[in-house]
């Protein structure tokens, strides 16, 4: 695990308190007008009224995705118990919504793929709905929780100095360059076989 300075590691507990928030707010099923900016102005372009539940609003924006969005690259499937790809069923996906986030045994698990289990350039934070982490996912998930409370512990007392400024210039270059190799990343993750069931953004016709 890469050191990080007090700004990077701010930036992933904000974004843990982000997920935290967003799970509450689907468990509640909160009204869309209590949601954020880019929620309420969505819900205002389809008529949706300010008072709709979250888990309805998303259902419905689902169910209404554009076809070139959903077939094209990287293209979304929605799959249920069987294994049947329910996403332009509205009804359908707000079942699957409602027995996720209606369930109370389900805990947010936050947490990235290594390396060694990640295709993409960029690594990005996945949150499942469990009730334990799956054995499967044991060596194929870093909790993030966790990689948060070892950098805090990790954390240099003196952050200043030319050895920060040299590391940043060079976070900076890297984050350049990622930045314009991942818009040309299709590439997909591998969950080794796991059982646990998620959404699929696979390419189109997969």
């Amino acid at each position: 695990m890469l050191p990080s300075n007090s700004v990077e590691v701010l930036d992933l507990e904000t974004r843990i308190a982000v997920l935290n928030k967003v799970v509450t707010a689907m468990q509640d099923n909160v009204p869309l007008y209590t949601c954020g900016p880019k929620v309420v102005a969505k819900a205002n372009e389809l008529r949706i009224d300010g008072l709709t539940g979250i888990r309805d609003f998303l259902a419905k924006v689902i169910a209404q995705m554009p076809e070139e969005e959903r077939l094209g690259r990287p293209g979304y499937k929605l799959m249920n118990k069987d294994n049947v790809d329910v996403s332009t069923d509205e009804a359908q996906v707000r079942v699957l919504l409602n027995d996720v986030y209606g369930n109370a045994t389900l805990k947010p698990f936050m947490a990235i793929q290594p390396p060694s289990e990640n295709s993409q350039l960029l690594s990005h934070i996945h949150c499942f709905m469990v009730e334990e982490v799956p054995e499967c996912m044991v060596e194929t998930y870093r909790d993030c929780t966790l990689i948060l409370k070892h950098k805090k512990e990790n954390m240099p007392n003196d952050e200043s100095g030319g050895g920060e400024e040299v590391g940043g210039g060079m976070r900076e270059q890297s984050s350049q360059i990622m930045g314009v190799i991942s818009s040309l990343d299709e590439s997909e993750e591998e969950d080794g076989g796991c059982e646990l069931s998620r959404q699929s953004t696979r390419a189109g016709g997969r």
